[in-house]
């Protein structure tokens, strides 16, 4: 009976990493389940704190692409952070949701890396977006809007990062 537990403490822990290493569900270009020989990426389950997360890999290539945390096993609602990254690796979209709608930001990457914009929900309702323009790779201006699609806020920046500028509702400042 000893040694029975013994290996149960000893190998308890690989049996649930290949549990975890199991495919849930295998789906095509547009995220739609298929069969194994006709995916291009896999989903298995992850871990997360609070969360059943799923992380979708590209087949070929092993390479993150897709991840997000649902409130269970059911894969029905969206709890936590769902997160994307392009095909070089670089994060493409964060965004936070709570039983299924969007809470918090939700953010945007180019490929390139810089953030190009980000917004902000209340219990599912965009309030604010904050759009990101560069021009050869550097940032030129930023321009928040609200959720009533009026820009209230624009900044200005210098090639070298610092803010030249800034614009809010009627005011400007020069700086």
């Amino acid at each position: 009976m000893r040694i029975l537990y013994l290996m149960l403490i000893l190998l308890g822990p690989s049996i649930l990493n290949a549990q975890n290493e199991a495919p849930l569900f295998f789906l095509n270009h547009n995220l739609q389940t298929t069969s194994a020989d006709s995916a291009v990426i896999v989903a298995r389950r992850g871990n997360a704190d609070s969360a059943f997360r799923v992380n979708c890999f590209l087949i070929k290539t092993g390479q993150l692409v897709l991840s997000v945390d649902y409130a269970d096993s059911t894969l029905v609602r969206k709890n936590g952070v769902l997160t994307e990254y392009h095909g070089n690796g670089q994060l493409a979209r964060l965004i936070h949701y709570r039983n299924d709608v969007q809470e918090g930001s939700a953010l945007k990457w180019n490929v390139q890396g810089q953030m190009i914009d980000s917004a902000h929900f209340v219990s599912g309702r965009q309030v604010s977006i904050c759009r990101y323009n560069y021009a050869q790779n550097t940032l030129v201006n930023t321009e928040l809007v609200d959720e009533n699609r009026s820009l209230f806020q624009q900044e200005w920046y210098h090639p070298g990062g610092h803010m030249s500028k800034k614009w809010f509702l009627s005011q400007t400042w020069d700086r």
